[in-house]
């Protein structure tokens, strides 16, 4: 018996999708719709031109009906269900009975004023014929899973990404550093709603500390200034991009990893540094917040709140506690983000009733 045809209906094609990608290519016939043209993800892609439509982040896709009807997939997934583009799937997907599944990330309101009015509006449309033909709400984090029900959306489910560890279970990072100081170790964008500041002034006046900032960005100018304004540039190294090999030097020589995104969908390096038996401190607003278990594997810091943020680094001064923590990282991210257990969630949702 040949595999059900599914069709993801995608925006950008992020590197924290790509083993969720491989793990639906197990259980269906995939082809990824999008308008991403720079595409490395090793599934058949179809790539259409887009558009803004009255906002910039409400897209269209030219030719997305003609598309979807070509490939006559028997379950159209969507993510950003408020883009046209998804709408049109909609359409499509109610008009030729196809099933219909929204696979999420959104958590929170637009910032923007404007996109926020234009999402209230959308939604009083939208939501009833939502509710009524999606088969189901996928949600990658719990935060954005308490949000789509919050909205008033029905059949939510929370599937986590799945993440692919090495078979050989790493010495917890940190180990054998011989070091008074205590090794930060961040890896993002240096954009502002990455909250490189918060953590900056948290470690202002702690000494015995010093931070490695690995990434580019149009900000970095300014936060190499910043540093040098509060006294912390000689703590702090700014190490560029990295490749994967270096960044796997890194997560090793470093005590703890941070994340103090001010919005933060997902968040794939935390899996990563808990890969490496790194503890982890990421702000409230980060999506993979869920990897983290308060007090088990790291803590979680109010967003843009530096007192807080230092008050736990205060606490991860113990070595032992650090230790236990990378050991529990190892543990949760190999047991709740199993790419097998994960593939069984998508197979229970999307395919109820199937055989194991």
């Amino acid at each position: 018996m040949s595999a059900s045809k599914l069709a993801l209906v995608e925006g950008g094609l992020h590197n924290v999708y790509k083993e969720t990608y491989r793990v639906l290519s197990e259980l269906f016939d995939v082809v990824i719709i999008t308008s991403d043209k720079e595409t490395r993800i090793p599934i058949r892609t179809v790539v259409l031109e887009s558009t803004p439509f009255i906002i910039k982040s409400f897209r269209h896709y030219s030719g997305i009906y003609a598309a979807l009807k070509k490939e006559d997939s028997d379950i159209i997934s969507v993510r950003a269900y408020y883009r046209p583009y998804a709408i049109a799937a909609l359409a499509y997907a109610i008009v030729h009975h196809k099933r219909f599944v929204i696979m999420e990330e959104q958590k929170n309101d637009p910032p923007s004023l404007i996109h926020n009015i234009a999402l209230k509006a959308l939604l009083l449309v939208i939501r009833p014929i939502i509710n009524k033909k999606a088969q189901s709400i996928i949600c990658i984090t719990r935060s954005c899973a308490a949000y789509m029900a919050r909205l008033g959306f029905k059949r939510v489910t929370y599937i986590p990404v799945p993440f692919a560890t090495p078979d050989k279970s790493p010495i917890p990072a940190g180990t054998g550093i011989h070091s008074n100081n205590l090794r930060l170790l961040c890896v993002a964008r240096f954009e502002a709603y990455k909250g490189h500041k918060t953590l900056l002034r948290a470690i202002a006046d702690m000494p015995q500390i010093h931070l490695t900032l690995a990434g580019e960005g149009v900000l970095k100018k300014q936060l190499e200034e910043y540093a040098r304004e509060s006294g912390t540039s000689d703590r702090i190294t700014f190490a560029g991009h990295v490749s994967q090999e270096k960044l796997a030097e890194l997560y090793r020589s470093h005590h703890i990893f941070m994340l103090p995104s001010i919005s933060e969908p997902v968040g794939a390096v935390v899996f990563e540094a808990m890969a490496f038996g790194m503890p982890i401190i990421v702000s409230s607003t980060v999506g993979a917040k869920d990897a983290v278990h308060e007090g088990k594997n790291g803590f979680i810091f109010e967003s843009g709140n530096a007192s807080d943020l230092q008050k736990k680094l205060e606490l991860l001064r113990d070595s032992g506690l650090r230790k236990k923590f990378g050991e529990e990282s190892i543990k949760i991210i190999r047991e709740e983000y199993d790419p097998e257990k994960i593939k069984e969630l998508y197979k229970k949702t999307l395919m109820p009733g199937s055989e194991n």
